[in-house]
């Protein structure tokens, strides 16, 4: 096997590193779409992959923040049959590519959560359902149903499964917002937040589910704008990070994760950020910030299990001479833009190429999204142009190798 220096992929925080122009041979898969004769040379491909391996058409994972993962290993996806409203749920297998057929549930939103006993929520218009996947012939069950309140489609599952977490909003006069527990066996409310203002990306911390993160969804550039709960020491919800700053410059941040080995969560400063430095950062649950990687082009991000090593997607191609925010970010300045996904060491803030996937103005739920599974053997994407979800078997040998 073909092997190139180490030294041409790795990139520190703010060195600036020319990519080689050729395939090095690697028995991968090519990127998942050709470029013109115009374009920057591709990518060759990352000494972390071993290969990747494509789900079927139209099936896509859930959001970075909930598990999309069986008990058993395999990835749960979601795709829009082709008549009905609603969902098809299969179970897929990156090792095998084996897929079997899970369950139909009607009125779905677009994400889902799984609990570590295998039972999957699911938001709905008006309220959720839960799944038991374990189950010989899982059937939904509904566990709230609350006429003119819609729930958002990104919700999260307690890791015990008996709380489901919904941020919801009502839609007739007078307009109201909530973030609510819901039990899933007895169907009994819990109100975390009634704020007035929308709220989004609720999830329980996987280090300590007594924790809850939400934030503020105003708009993009709210000001307090990333919050959490706990009933005992944050019994009001508490900000943690302040976007305006005392220079008048603001850190445009989203896409929040909480982190599984500490209570803490992993961010993005946006490259539309006119304070700097711009790039991933850890807040901790009582406010402290630490910048782990600077980078004008972050936009969705996930950490492994230790700690030790974050994935973060780039809007569009990475541009190591770019000291600027990118002129197009957020938007991909046609039907489909290039998408890169990297590997931070978490301690010392270098990254690595991982995979050039692609983007599109249609964005959700085939934006790229990464997301780690359990065993951290495998990056998940998704891909707008091939519309699937891809599995990126890592390189346990050169990660360490990396991440030492």
């Amino acid at each position: 096997m073909t092997s190139l220096s180490r030294r041409r992929f790795i990139i520190g925080a703010a060195t600036t590193v020319s990519a080689p122009a050729l395939l090095n041979g690697r028995n991968i898969c090519a990127p998942a779409f050709a470029q013109k004769a115009s374009d920057e040379p591709i990518r060759p491909p990352s000494p972390l992959i071993k290969r990747v391996v494509s789900s079927p058409p139209n099936t896509y994972f859930t959001y970075p923040h909930s598990n999309g993962f069986l008990p058993d290993g395999r990835a749960v996806l979601a795709s829009t049959p082709k008549t009905g409203p609603g969902l098809d749920f299969i179970a897929f297998d990156p090792r095998t590519a084996s897929v079997e057929h899970l369950a139909y549930v009607r009125d779905t939103r677009m994400y889902y959560s799984i609990a570590e006993n295998g039972l999957m929520l699911v938001s709905q218009k008006e309220g959720a359902a839960v799944v038991d996947l374990g189950a010989k012939n899982p059937q939904p069950r509904t566990i709230l149903h609350e006429p003119n309140w819609i729930t958002s489609a990104d919700n999260d599952i307690s890791p015990d499964g008996k709380w489901a977490l919904l941020t919801r909003s009502r839609y007739v006069a007078p307009q109201n917002y909530r973030c609510d527990m819901v039990e899933i066996a007895t169907g009994r409310i819990k109100n975390i937040a009634a704020p007035g203002w929308p709220m989004d990306h609720a999830h329980f911390s996987p280090y300590d589910p007594s924790w809850i993160a939400y934030c503020a969804n105003r708009n993009g550039r709210d000001p307090q704008r990333m919050w959490v709960w706990n009933e005992e020491r944050a019994p009001r919800g508490r900000n943690i990070f302040r976007q305006q700053q005392l220079s008048g410059k603001f850190f445009h941040i989203g896409h929040e994760r909480a982190m599984f080995h500490k209570p803490a969560m992993l961010v993005v400063a946006y490259g539309t950020s006119s304070a700097t430095p711009r790039g991933l950062y850890e807040v901790g649950f009582n406010g402290s910030v630490r910048l782990l990687s600077e980078s004008n082009r972050d936009l969705h991000c996930n950490i492994s299990r230790d700690g030790r090593w974050a994935v973060v997607s780039l809007q569009g191609k990475y541009d190591p001479g770019d000291a600027r925010p990118p002129s197009d970010w957020l938007t991909s300045g046609g039907n489909f833009g290039y998408l890169d996904v990297m590997v931070v060491n978490a301690a010392t803030g270098k990254r690595i190429f991982l995979y050039r996937g692609t983007s599109s103005t249609a964005g959700q739920p085939y934006g790229v999204q990464p997301s780690l599974s359990p065993d951290a053997r495998w990056v998940v994407i998704k891909d707008s142009k091939e519309r699937c979800t891809l599995f990126l078997e890592v390189d346990q040998h050169e990660l360490n190798s990396f991440l030492s």
